[in-house]
Formats: C-alpha cells, sequence, structure tokens
C-alpha cells in the first residue's frame, strides 16, 4: 500500500522517498562520508513534542525534519542546518510554521557586554602552555 509504514530495525520506515537536501558542507563521520540528508514531514511525537517546548531550538526542528542520528546533526555546519529548515518549513502544519515566522519580541541586550564576555572565554579555550599544531585540523578525504 503506497505510503505504508514498516517497522525497521530501529523504528519506523517510510516506504515513500523523502526529500534529499545535499549539503554544502559534507563530512565524513566514522568511516561514512554524509553527503545529504534526507527531509521529510515529521511525525506526530516530534510536533508534540515541538508545540509543546518553550523555545524552538533549530537542532530540534532539524532533527524532527531528518530523523537523522544526534551526532550527525551535531557534526552540520549552519548554512546545512539552515537549508534543512528552509526546505522543510513548507513539510510543517501551517500552526507550527506561523509560529516559526512569527516575528520575536524585541529583545534588548548590550552587544559590548557580550563581546566582553566571548573576549574573556576565548582566554579559557587553551592552557596557556598548550601548543596547537595546524594537522590536528586536517582531514584526509
Amino acid at each position: 500500500m503506497r505510503g505504508e509504514v514498516k517497522r525497521g530495525a530501529d523504528g519506523p520506515r517510510d516506504l515513500l522517498p523523502a526529500e534529499i537536501v545535499p549539503l554544502r558542507h559534507p563530512f565524513a563521520l566514522r568511516g561514512w562520508r554524509i553527503r545529504a540528508v534526507s527531509i521529510a514531514p515529521p511525525r506526530i511525537a516530534a510536533l508534540i513534542a515541538l508545540r509543546t517546548a518553550e523555545a524552538i531550538d533549530p537542532l530540534e526542528l532539524a532533527a524532527a525534519l531528518t530523523e537523522a542520528p544526534a551526532e550527525i546533526l551535531a557534526a552540520l555546519r549552519w548554512p546545512d542546518v539552515e537549508a534543512i529548515l528552509e526546505r522543510g518549513l513548507p513539510l510543517l502544519p501551517p500552526d507550527l510554521r506561523a509560529l516559526l515566522l512569527a516575528p520575536a519580541p524585541d529583545a534588548t541586550f548590550s552587544s559590548a557586554r557580550i563581546d566582553a564576555e566571548a573576549a574573556a572565554d576565548v582566554g579559557n579555550l587553551l592552557p596557556d602552555d598548550a601548543e596547537v599544531d595546524p594537522a590536528d585540523f586536517l582531514t584526509r578525504g
């Protein structure tokens, strides 16, 4: 039957093809090359969780749209998360779309205070005697 859901090893598995979102910043994880993610309308349990959340985190929304493991979602770069959210927005129910697209309440903050806090945090990232090898940040693909 078209649209039937079969239960896979890790839970339900859709039989209809999902929409594929290619990644602008593909990556390797545990020997797998992650070049794209598939998105589909969120399952009802995910929609309930999103609707009852105090605030909707972009990764929570991406998780609901992709059902990708947390490890993959955490490795995504922001432009790819943004692409997932943009392509996934039409897959959400109208009430949730309206909630996400509503203007944020005016927030006041001191950018000088935030900059000062960020500068203080940068000093805590590495011990004073730490040596940074650029090769630690390079990967072979």
